[in-house]
């Protein structure tokens, strides 16, 4: 026969036990949240679309870099991929400019991503040619390879004339402003002296160029630094025709950076 006390230890273990279920409960389903939580994947969809046109882009491939799944945009543009917190997506297109986007929890889950096209940073166009004498005409022979920041130019020089042609190592680059205005680019500040003064001095050197022939010259505007950017530019050249004389004549060519 159960006593009084026989009832009331059982009840007090009873209890006991269904708060330590209760605790453990808590741990475990707080555990699996939080574990949830850092590693929950998101469904994230949107449209690629051409920056310079803003046509869709189907086909583009869609790549989460941390788990390696791909997806491909469809006619209209639009794709579906999966990710979570941290994770890389990798938007890239034939002819386009390939662009990384990261995952973040307090961004939206809709992405319209725009691709920016290859292109070329010079218009062959716009490279023209002229000169004080016409008997010798300038043009620059790596239209295709100029960039920003500008490393080099390589000069032709061709002289038309029945004389020998002469320069020498100095040149001056400079930029056509909105007003049409042509003005030569400032000198890099770093070669300024203790006395506020740039002193930039070119080799005394003499080139020739035979009668009907083309010299060539490697220009590299180290003394300009970062103040040549995108902009309308010309480098001038000066030079003589015959024997040396007080004539100077000046060759320019125009380029563009874009």
């Amino acid at each position: 026969m159960l006593t009084n006390t026989n009832l009331s230890l059982r009840s007090k273990c009873r209890s006991i036990a269904v708060v330590i279920f209760a605790i453990l409960a808590t741990i475990i389903l707080f555990g699996c949240k939080s574990k949830v939580s850092d590693s929950e994947m998101v469904e994230i969809s949107g449209v690629v679309y051409n920056n310079q046109s803003s046509t869709p882009l189907s086909q583009a491939i869609i790549t989460n870099k941390n788990t390696d799944k791909k997806f491909l945009s469809d006619e209209t543009g639009k794709f579906r991929i999966s990710a979570a917190e941290g994770d890389s997506i990798i938007f890239t297109y034939v002819g386009m400019l390939p662009r990384t986007i990261h995952v973040s929890r307090v961004d939206s889950t809709v992405w319209n991503v725009g691709l920016d096209e290859y292109g070329p940073i010079i218009e062959p166009m716009l490279m023209h040619s002229y000169s004080t004498n016409d008997d010798l005409i300038m043009r620059i022979s790596n239209p295709n390879h100029l960039i920003v920041p500008l490393d080099s130019l390589v000069l032709e020089l061709t002289n038309n004339s029945n004389k020998e042609a002469t320069y020498g190592d100095w040149f001056e680059i400079q930029k056509k402003g909105n007003d049409n205005v042509w003005r030569e680019v400032a000198y890099d500040e770093k070669y300024r002296d203790k006395d506020g003064n740039i002193n930039i001095v070119f080799n005394l050197v003499a080139y020739i160029i035979s009668p009907h022939a083309t010299s060539k010259k490697v220009e590299k505007p180290w003394v300009y630094g970062k103040n040549i950017d995108k902009g309308i530019y010309r480098i001038a050249k000066t030079f003589w025709i015959g024997e040396y004389t007080n004539r100077q004549d000046t060759a320019y060519v125009e380029f563009e950076l874009q």
